[in-house]
């Protein structure tokens, strides 16, 4: 005998009621509708008590004609947890995925979005064209492992927060703008501190009023690959020595206001012109053809390098820095104290690692007295 499936929902979405699902028992493709959504089953529900069953669901827009009505947000079920019943029978749906081919894009009235803790991943071009977006919250014990390129492009979000995604490893590239554009809102980013977030492709590239990225100095960043900061405003860089090995050549590259900048040297192998592999390996370039992104930068004021250097300090990475000033407790405004950082037995400095900054005489790289270090002259 056929039964009727009449479908309540709970939470943020119960004053939208639910559609009549059709009459037989759910299953893995069976799909539940409201007004803005519909939800496929991944597997068949499990009974986990009497009357009472679990499956987990995917997310997909519903599009009438051009764009769904969403009236001032982008709801997604509590906790990511769709309950449904039939009679005694009672189903409770998971959200562990937005659907990859049909995500949630194009949304032009919806304003903000929360992640539940039950999304493990946000796919290409998740939210781009929600262009009224303006608030993104991830759930304090945030699951998201992934996030697509694209993802949030022309959204009108001004602060990304991102402390609660723990299992972030990497925003890719241009995850925050179309393909070869300029975001022109977002101001402010946090990123995650956790040791799995190693990664920083060219994530924060063409964000070109992005003036703050909080806590980044507290990361476990590895790589800093092509592009990653390239043209935005920031007018200090904080690149932590927790973790960091390897920094791009091009991934400080048209940081037009930058005049701040420390390095964390004590895990770096390199730093100067040279690649980020695919990989994560690194292709060190001629000092002449590949210039490390802040060579010729002449808004550069102050540099400090930080920890035990048992890498190299490549030929002309920091070539023609015009406006490099010297330490005010110095003898002379025209020597460069970089006593914070201390040579380890690898450590190599190319003779022309400064040339070029004509607002210096000297460079003093380590305090210990002796010719090998102590105020270490490497200008003309």
């Amino acid at each position: 005998m056929k039964k009727n499936f009449k479908f309540m929902l709970s939470a943020v979405l119960a004053v939208f009621g639910l559609s009549n699902a059709s009459a037989q028992e759910l299953h893995a493709g069976s799909t539940v509708t409201d007004a803005y959504y519909k939800y496929t089953l991944l597997d068949a529900p499990v009974m986990t008590e009497t009357d009472k069953y679990t499956a987990n669901v995917e997310l997909t827009a519903i599009r009438d004609g051009k764009n769904p009505v969403v009236a001032g947000a982008i709801y997604l079920p509590a906790n990511g947890v769709l309950t449904t019943t039939y009679g005694s029978e009672e189903y409770t749906l998971t959200l562990t995925q937005i659907n990859a081919s049909a995500p949630l894009r194009n949304l032009d009235t919806a304003t903000k979005v929360e992640i539940p803790a039950t999304i493990k991943a946000l796919p290409a071009s998740c939210f781009e064209g929600c262009s009224a977006m303006t608030e993104i919250k991830f759930a304090a014990s945030s699951q998201v492992e992934s996030i697509g390129t694209h993802a949030f492009a022309t959204t009108k979000i001004t602060k990304f927060d991102f402390t609660n995604c723990v299992k972030l490893a990497q925003l890719p590239d241009e995850v925050f703008v179309q393909a070869g554009l300029s975001n022109t809102y977002i101001t402010e980013v946090t990123v995650p501190v956790s040791p799995l977030f190693k990664h920083i492709n060219g994530a924060f590239q063409n964000l070109t009023k992005l003036a703050k990225i909080n806590k980044l100095d507290e990361s476990w960043i590895q790589e800093v690959k092509a592009s990653a900061f390239k043209g935005t405003e920031l007018e200090e860089l904080n690149l932590p020595g927790n973790a960091l090995k390897y920094i791009d050549k091009d991934a400080l590259k048209d940081m037009s206001k930058l005049k701040k900048l420390t390095i964390g040297v004590g895990k770096l192998l390199y730093l100067g012109g040279g690649t980020v592999n695919a990989d994560y390996s690194f292709t060190v370039g001629a000092a002449t053809t590949n210039l490390f992104g802040v060579a010729t930068n002449t808004t550069l004021e102050e540099l400090n390098l930080k920890g035990e250097l048992m890498g190299k300090i490549c030929a002309n990475a920091f070539l023609g820095c015009t406006g490099l000033k010297g330490s005010k407790d110095k003898t002379t405004a025209q020597e460069l104290d970089l006593t914070t950082m201390t040579l380890g037995s690898t450590a190599q400095i190319e003779s022309t690692s400064f040339d070029g900054c004509t607002g210096l005489k000297a460079v003093t790289i380590c305090a210990i007295a002796n010719n090998e270090t102590a105020g270490y002259t490497i200008m003309t």
